[in-house]
């Protein structure tokens, strides 16, 4: 009875009073039942939910990965591919091209001879080869690769300027000048020609010629170094410091705080009769390089030609203390034995000359050590000393000194 009296009756909206459930108007409240109902907001609209994808199982993931792995290793492969198929359409001589831009010589001659072998003969792939090899040090065959270049084209500037430095290298100068005035005259422009004749030609002691070939060289590449040190020793060489001078100067404007350039500095100043500023040169090159035994050798030539014998036998010690070699070993011994000479102390400037010249018998420490002699026992066993100097040397103003010393007795 309860469920059908539930179904009979139902609850006002508006007073909350149970009613007949086919009542219009609410007995308690008078509310009309059918505008509230129809005011209520509808019942809700149930959305189903869509079903979801079932999850995959562990062996379908790892198929899924294996899929990924492969698909980028076939990328990968494609990539490959791409690239061995472009290095494939470099030609053998493009490749040794960029080998050699590059500076990778061993390699570029590697290209260059695999080049030649489908190219017999071809001339800009010897010319770089034989560049290479003369960057390797490999000289017999850069000197050969040339000549078969020469043998294709005898005009060629370049095959002869190549030629001429792997002879040079080889210590052939003959063979070298001859190809070398061809490629002068061939290509009259290039500095290359020019800056090794003037080398050659001071190799073979023939200064004009070297400071003609030289100083052509530097009007047409004024930074060339060993043209302007070249061309310094030729002035010096020829008795003109002075425009030795001035083209180290110049040199040390484009080639700052140089040492060798401080070297010919300091000796081109000391030969033109300046040795202060030649000291303060030296000086300056030896805060960058202590060590150097021929900067402490000039460093004290220049301090004994100023007069500051403690600074000259400071430096000259130093130098024979890290050194006994010949050449600096009796520059230092003569230097020293001439500040004794001049300090009075004789038999010690005997003993420091006599040195000199049995570690250098071309040393001029013949008329000092003449005049240490005559200080101290007379013309009779000096006399061969300064008449042998003077032979050597005409212009020896201490030979003539001591010799008139003698003739006066």
């Amino acid at each position: 009875m309860g469920g059908e009296e539930h179904e009979l009756t139902k609850i006002c909206p508006a007073c909350r009073a149970v009613i007949p459930a086919d009542a219009v108007v609410c007995p308690k409240c008078l509310v009309r039942l059918v505008l509230l109902e129809a005011a209520a907001p509808p019942a809700p609209e149930v959305v189903q939910e869509a079903p979801r994808p079932p999850r995959p199982s562990t062996r379908q993931r790892v198929v899924n990965v294996v899929m990924g792995i492969l698909a980028l290793l076939s990328l990968g492969f494609a990539i490959w591919l791409f690239w061995a198929s472009r290095a494939a359409g470099e030609s053998r001589l493009a490749r040794a091209d960029r080998l050699f831009a590059n500076g990778l010589y061993r390699e570029a001659a590697e290209a260059y001879r695999a080049a030649l072998q489908e190219e017999p003969g071809h001339e800009a792939a010897l010319l770089r080869l034989g560049t290479s090899l003369l960057n390797l040090g490999q000289v017999a065959e850069a000197r050969q690769t040339f000549e078969q270049a020469l043998a294709r084209n005898p005009g060629s500037a370049e095959a002869h300027l190549g030629a001429g430095k792997a002879a040079y290298l080889a210590g052939d100068l003959d063979a070298a000048r001859d190809h070398l005035e061809q490629a002068r005259r061939l290509a009259p422009g290039l500095s290359a020609p020019h800056s090794y004749l003037g080398q050659i030609y001071a190799q073979q002691g023939q200064w004009d010629q070297a400071a003609e070939a030289l100083q052509a060289a530097l009007g047409r590449h004024p930074d060339d170094l060993a043209a302007a040190l070249r061309l310094a020793d030729a002035h010096l060489a020829l008795g003109k410091p002075e425009r030795a001078i001035q083209v180290l100067q110049d040199a040390a404007l484009r080639h700052p705080a140089n040492p060798e350039i401080s070297r010919r500095l300091g000796r081109a100043l000391l030969a033109s009769g300046r040795p202060q500023d030649a000291l303060r040169t030296l000086q300056g090159a030896l805060q960058a390089s202590p060590e150097d035994l021929e900067l402490l050798v000039l460093a004290g030539r220049a301090a004994y030609e100023s007069g500051a014998f403690p600074a000259a036998e400071a430096f000259l010690s130093q130098a024979l203390e890290r050194s006994q070699a010949v050449a600096f070993g009796a520059q230092a011994l003569e230097t020293l034995g001439r500040i004794a000479l001049a300090n009075g102390a004789y038999a010690e400037a005997e003993n420091r000359l006599r040195q000199a010249l049995a570690l250098n018998p071309a040393s001029s420490a013949r008329a000092p050590l003449g005049q240490a002699i005559l200080k101290q026992r007379g013309c009779a066993e000096a006399l061969p000393w300064l008449q042998e100097a003077l032979r050597l040397e005409p212009a020896s103003a201490e030979a003539a000194e001591g010799l008139r010393a003698c003739s006066g007795q």
